[in-house]
């Protein structure tokens, strides 16, 4: 039985069959390397069929394919060859521990990142509603607002003057009681009559001190209509602003400052002007320029 395995033929490699055509073309393995375009020491592998541990099938096979053609032999019989013998395993490969550490690093930083997003949405969400805390905190603490005429009634208090009859009045009285006294009837009648005409005197003066300023009133009355829109500045004497901004098409309004006034007009042609009912002529200013006049002249 021995005997019977030691007479079986060795199995023979394609590194043989293509040592043994390089030696009869007269080509070294050096020059073999350098047409293939491989290391010396891959092409001395090959053709002792030993090849480096990792190597992939694929290689091997596409090196002895070119190997086979510089020397002339059919690949077909180089392959049947490199089946009868046996090839060493790939190795498992070995990068999958740092692919690992890759793939972890990255989704590390992923998650940092998410981290780092979802941290600042709460810290803005937090910070909205603080806001919308101190904001309501603040209305809830507002004081109440106060009646405008309530503040004017105490900031200016209104002195109630008594009527001039009733101011008066004790005088004839007085006067009656010492004519009863006396023991001259006709003086006390003439005194009568001079304390009634001083009482209508006395009357009729407030009368007229009110007419007189109601005509001083009417006669300051500047009177504004627009037929578009325009800009406009109005001040009285004392620099008080009666009326200011732009004002549309159809705005009128009366004003009843201290004269003389001082307009600024900035499209005279759409304004109306008259000062005590007396029409003011705006003819003499240029259309779309800012007109400037003191109403009275």
């Amino acid at each position: 039985m021995t005997e019977e395995l030691n007479n079986e033929p060795a199995l023979t490699g394609p590194g043989t069959l293509l040592r043994d055509a390089r030696e009869q073309m007269g080509l070294s393995t050096q020059q073999v390397a350098q047409r293939l375009n491989l290391r010396h020491s891959v092409v001395v592998g090959i053709e002792a069929d030993h090849y480096e541990p990792g190597m992939s099938i694929t290689y091997i096979r596409g090196y002895i394919r070119n190997y086979a053609r510089l020397v002339g032999l059919n690949e077909k019989e180089l392959n049947s060859a490199l089946d009868s013998i046996s090839l060493p395993e790939p190795e498992p490969e070995m990068h999958s521990f740092s692919d690992k550490t890759k793939r972890d690093r990255s989704d590390s930083r992923w998650r940092l990142l998410t981290w780092g997003i979802g941290l600042s949405l709460v810290a803005a969400l937090g910070w909205w509603v603080m806001s919308l805390q101190s904001g309501d905190q603040q209305s809830l603490n507002l004081p109440e607002p106060t009646n405008l005429a309530e503040l004017e009634r105490q900031s200016n208090p209104v002195v109630t003057t008594p009527p001039a009859v009733a101011v008066v009045a004790p005088t004839p009285i007085e006067q009656s009681v010492s004519i009863n006294s006396t023991t001259e009837p006709a003086v006390a009648v003439v005194d009568a009559p001079e304390t009634e005409v001083e009482l209508v005197a006395a009357t009729e003066q407030p009368v007229e001190q009110a007419v007189a300023v109601e005509a001083q009133a009417v006669a300051e009355t500047l009177t504004v209509s627009l037929s578009a829109d325009c800009w406009m500045l109005i001040q009285d004497a004392n620099g008080e602003k009666l009326v200011e901004g732009l004002k549309p098409q159809g705005f009128t309004t009366s004003l009843g400052g201290s004269a003389p006034y001082k307009l600024r007009l900035g499209a005279p042609e759409a304004v109306t002007l008259s000062y005590n009912g007396t029409a003011v002529d705006l003819s003499s200013f240029s259309a779309g320029k800012v007109a400037r006049l003191t109403v009275p002249r």
